[in-house]
């Protein structure tokens, strides 16, 4: 297996990612005869260190889910 190198998770970054995917279900939803606000991201925080959660919590975001 070939590893990918990420860039550092940093706010902008979180931030431009987030609102890709949040384009994309708006897009999706009206697509299909959605309301786009019926749709909510939240970010999963499995695995990444305190770091990272602090960069998306600067980036906007404030729903986090957790998995074990």
């Amino acid at each position: 297996m070939q590893l990918i190198e990420e860039p550092p998770l940093t706010p902008e970054l979180i931030r431009a990612r987030h609102d890709a995917v949040a384009d994309r279900l708006r897009l999706a939803a009206t697509a299909a005869g959605r309301d786009p606000d019926d749709f909510r991201i939240i970010a999963v925080t499995k695995g990444f260190d305190l770091s990272v959660l602090r960069a998306a919590w600067e980036a906007g975001l404030r729903a986090f889910g957790e998995n074990r």
